[in-house]
Formats: C-alpha cells, structure tokens, sequence
C-alpha cells in the first residue's frame, strides 16, 4: 500500500489497493485470504502499480510535447 500511496497520494492510493482487492476477492477480509490469495493480490497490485506509473509518465510526456 505504501507504494500507492507515494505514486497517487494517500486517499487515491488507499481506494486503489481496496478496489483491487474487493474486485477479485469480494468482500474477503485480508486477513482472511490464504497464502497463496495473498500471493496472487500482490501479483495483482504489481501489475496495477505499473499500469498507473505508465499511465502517469505518458500523461507528463504529454505535457512536455
């Protein structure tokens, strides 16, 4: 979660990793997920973390063009 919150700021960060985890497990607490649920969210949140850098660094491109 901490790397959301330094990429989007604490709120965007934060509704971004529950979105991401209520999308694919519901409304399963964390701590109820199993080794390998966690495993996977986290998978999960990689690839989401490098959607939102890329997107984020096109925007600035963007920007400077």
């Amino acid at each position: 979660m901490k790397s959301f919150e330094d990429l989007m700021g604490y709120d965007k960060g934060q509704r971004e990793v529950v979105i991401t985890k209520r999308w694919y497990f519901g409304d399963k607490e964390i701590e109820e997920l199993s080794g390998r649920e966690e495993k996977y969210l986290v998978h999960l949140l990689r690839i989401r973390y490098k959607e939102v850098l890329d997107e984020q660094r096109d925007s600035d491109k963007e920007k400077t063009s």
